[in-house]
C-alpha cells in the first residue's frame, strides 16, 4: 500500500540521517514524504530543523514555502520563496511560486517578471509560458499574451487550460466570437481531471456566443440595402457606401479574475528543480 511504501521511505531517510545528520537532501526527501502524507506541521518541522545547519539550499526554502502555503501562511510562504531566490536566483520553482501568489493578488507586473524569468531559464516549460500569458493579459498586453499562449501550445497542444485562456482572450479582448467558440470547443474535447469543473461554464459561453452570432446575422439581413445610384452616363457617381455592417450590442461577459498558475504540486527533493 501507499502508506507502507511511505513508511519504508521514512525508514530509509532516517538511516541516511543517522549516518549523516546534516544531509540536506535527506531532509528535503523527508519533508516531501510528510508533505505527500498531508502532515504539513511535520514537514515544516523537518525543514526548520535542516535550516539550523545553515547550509544554503534553495530547494529547502522552496519546500518550506510550499508547506507554509498548505498551512495558509501566505506571507511567510512568499518570504520563503524569496529566500530561495537569494540562494539561487535561477531557481525556477521559486519564480513560479512567487508568480502564482502575486498573480492571485492581481500584482500582474511582479507576476509577469517572475514568469518571464522562469520561461527564459526553461524555454520548454509550457506552464511558465501559460502563466506569463495570463500575467500579460492582466497588463492589457493582449497580443503578447496571445503569443505566450501560442508558445505554450507549441510545447503542449493538449493542455486544456491554454485553450480556455485563449478562448477568454478572443472572446473578451479581441471580440472574435468564432475563434473563441473554436478555442472553447477544443477545451471541451480534451479537458480532463480538474479542468472538467469548467466544462459547464465553457458550454454556457459557447451558447452565448452562438446566440450573439445568430443575432448579428439576423440584424445584418434585416438592414435595407442602399439603392443603386442611377447611371447618368457620366462615369462614377462618387457616391460612397452609406450602409455598413450592423453590429450587435456588446454582450461580452465581465472580465473574470485570471486563473493563477498553481504553485508546484510537490516539493523538490534534494537539488531537483521540481517545477
Amino acid at each position: 500500500t501507499a502508506k507502507s511504501l511511505f513508511a519504508k521511505a521514512v525508514g530509509h531517510v532516517r538511516k541516511v540521517l543517522a549516518a549523516d545528520p546534516q544531509n540536506i537532501a535527506a531532509y528535503n526527501n523527508l519533508a516531501l514524504i510528510y508533505y505527500e502524507l498531508g502532515k504539513y506541521e511535520l514537514a515544516q518541522l523537518v525543514c526548520l530543523n535542516a535550516m539550523k545547519f545553515k547550509k544554503p539550499d534553495a530547494g529547502l526554502h522552496n519546500n518550506l514555502g510550499l508547506v507554509l502555503l498548505k498551512l495558509e501562511k501566505v506571507t511567510d510562504a512568499l518570504n520563503s520563496f524569496k529566500a530561495a531566490l537569494k540562494v539561487d536566483p535561477d531557481h525556477v520553482p521559486a519564480h513560479m511560486n512567487i508568480g502564482a501568489i502575486t498573480l492571485s493578488y492581481r500584482d500582474y507586473a511582479t507576476a509577469y517578471e517572475h514568469f518571464r524569468q522562469a520561461s527564459e531559464l526553461q524555454p520548454r516549460n509550457a506552464e511558465a509560458h501559460l502563466s506569463r500569458g495570463v500575467a500579460l493579459r492582466g497588463l492589457s498586453k493582449f497580443d503578447d499574451a496571445k503569443a505566450a499562449y501560442e508558445k505554450a501550445l507549441e510545447l503542449d497542444e493538449n493542455d486544456a487550460r491554454v485553450w480556455y485562456n485563449m478562448g477568454i482572450l478572443h472572446q473578451q479582448y479581441f471580440n472574435d466570437s468564432k475563434q473563441a467558440i473554436s478555442d472553447y470547443g477544443r477545451f471541451l474535447s480534451i479537458a480532463r481531471g480538474p479542468e472538467k469543473k469548467l466544462a459547464k461554464e465553457v458550454s454556457q459561453r459557447i451558447e452565448g456566443l452562438q446566440l450573439m452570432l445568430k443575432y448579428e446575422e439576423e440584424e445584418a439581413r434585416s438592414q435595407p440595402k442602399e439603392p443603386e445610384p442611377a447611371d447618368d452616363g457620366g462615369g462614377d457617381s462618387g457616391a460612397g457606401d452609406a450602409g455598413g455592417d450592423a453590429t450587435a450590442p456588446d454582450e461580452r461577459p465581465a472580465d473574470k479574475k485570471p486563473k493563477a498558475a498553481k504553485p508546484a504540486a510537490k516539493p523538490a527533493a534534494g537539488d531537483d528543480d521540481g517545477g
